[in-house]
């Protein structure tokens, strides 16, 4: 190395050795600098302290200057102490200086805070308004709601249980009285009928035998008049109020996976299969049936139910045809083989038919018939399959006690959920095997629908229910001496 070289060497070592000495002279500066710092905040509030005791220090000496006869030595000492605390006063103004900066930093700081404050109350504002929105769109959806859900879903269950319990009250006392009325008949025929017998007991042969001759021809001739109407397809009262038999399913698997489906029933969930060309939706209307009981008499006039059909006349009343007995519809609650709501089951088929829909001048008592129940109940089901997604069997059963269940944003709610548990678990009860895709696609279709009116002609043989409530009562009378509600009414 040359000497230049290392004289280069040995200055830039001495350079950083004397760097490294003021960098470390600097760090303790700056610490003394801080202690400097916190010793003037501390003599500041000493001065505050001195200033405040000297204040009162003046005031003591001016009043001793006013009472004391040495009057000008206390001035004296009064300029020195005044003196002292003018220089004190102005140190305590250089610190108020640094003080006035970091107050002004201060103010900044809060000034910026001030504007994020303004900011966040506007967002707040807005929250607000959509907050009352939505308020707003669900006490209108509330009010829309048929039926408004409990706040509890046990409390709402248990009303709809007891509900139930009611019902099932209702329909027994009916069934006794019915049964009593019927009994009194039958004891007021049978007494007829044994006076007949002794009469005839007292008619000589001749005669007997004549009378029985008039009788049996008058059977024959009326077993004649009924095979007739039967080859001509005569539109009578009789089929209407009849159940369907398995003459009119022919070929229809009526034993294997029904459960606990009544025989005598069994034919008009087949025939509401077949004239709806839905595939399978025989098992599942018996399965819906059965939350009536399998009863045809079935009604449910509680307060809660009567409140339901109320809203939804109200609701419906100026957007589809007019009902004959709307204002009875309203009042009269939900019934029938398949517990279908008044106003909605007399608008059956409005959509599709508009002013020709059969049911729109029946009375709402009309529901108890079975083939007109099951027409109700068809179509409902077509609307489900074809208007709303139903993804599977349990999906039927949220959308028959309300389509709007099956809607994106009240699948998964606590009554969607609810009510598809209850469905399966009522198969399960039902013994019905849902899973047997021999009698139950997997998906039901309506894709081949040959439309309402067809389907309410296959069902009733008629085209329309009369309007009055006289003529009702009539088929009513014709229906029990028929006897299709001899053991469920």
């Amino acid at each position: 190395m040359s000497p230049v070289e290392r004289f280069e060497a040995e200055y830039l070592r001495r350079l950083a050795k004397q760097l490294e000495s003021d960098l470390l002279e600097l760090h303790a500066r700056e610490a003394d600098l801080q202690e400097e710092n916190a010793e003037l905040a501390d003599a500041r509030r000493e001065l505050g302290d001195k200033a405040a005791a000297l204040a009162r220090q003046v005031q003591d000496l001016e009043l001793e200057v006013k009472s004391a006869s040495g009057a000008e030595q206390l001035h004296r000492d009064l300029e020195a102490k005044y003196a002292d605390l003018h220089a004190s006063h102005t140190d305590l103004e250089a610190k108020l200086a640094v003080i006035a900066d970091e107050r002004q930093v201060l103010g900044d700081q809060a000034a910026s805070l001030k504007k994020r404050i303004r900011e966040l109350e506007r967002e707040l504002e807005s929250a607000r308004g959509k907050c009352s929105n939505a308020e707003q769109l669900f006490q209108e959806a509330l009010a829309a709601t048929p039926e408004p859900p409990p706040t509890d879903p046990r409390l709402g269950e248990a009303l709809r249980e007891l509900d139930e319990l009611h019902a099932r009250h209702r329909d027994l006392k009916t069934k006794h009285d019915r049964l009593q009325a019927r009994h009194t008949r039958s004891r007021s025929r049978f007494d007829e009928l044994a006076a007949i017998i002794k009469k005839l007991e007292r008619t000589p042969p001749t005669e007997r035998q004549d009378h029985q001759g008039k009788v049996e021809r008058m059977r024959a001739r009326l077993e004649e008049a009924g095979r007739v109407a039967a080859e001509k397809k005569v539109d009578h009262t009789w089929r209407l109020f009849s159940l369907p038999t398995k003459d009119e399913v022919p070929g229809f698997d009526l034993v294997n996976n029904w459960g606990a489906t009544p025989e005598k029933l069994r034919p008009l969930f087949a025939l509401m299969e077949v004239v709806s060309t839905i595939r399978g939706s025989a098992r599942i209307f018996a399965l819906i049936s059965r939350g009536a009981g399998f009863q045809p008499n079935a009604h449910d006039n509680s307060e809660w139910e009567v409140a339901a059909t109320r809203q939804i006349y109200k609701a419906g009343r100026d957007h589809y045809h007019p009902l004959s007995y709307g204002d009875a519809a309203a009042e009269y609650g939900s019934g029938g083989l398949f517990r279908a709501l008044a106003p909605v089951f007399l608008w059956t088929a409005v959509h599709e038919m508009k002013g020709d829909a059969p049911l729109l001048t029946a009375p709402p008592e009309v529901m108890h018939v079975p083939r007109v129940a099951a027409f109700g109940a068809v179509v409902y089901l077509q609307r489900l399959l074809t208007k709303f997604r139903v993804d599977d069997h349990g999906d039927i059963k949220a959308g028959w006690i309300s389509p709007h269940l099956l809607e994106s944003d009240h699948r998964g709610a606590p009554t969607y959920n609810r009510l598809r548990n209850r469905f399966f678990a009522e198969a399960a009860k039902m013994g019905l095997n849902l899973d047997d895709t021999r009698s139950i696609p997997r998906h039901l279709r309506a894709e081949s629908w040959p439309g309402a009116a067809a389907v309410y002609k296959s069902l009733t043989g008629t085209r329309g229910v009369r309007s009055t409530r006289a003529t009702f009562s009539q088929l009513e009378l014709a229906a029990e001496l028929r006897g299709y509600l001899e053991d469920g009414d």
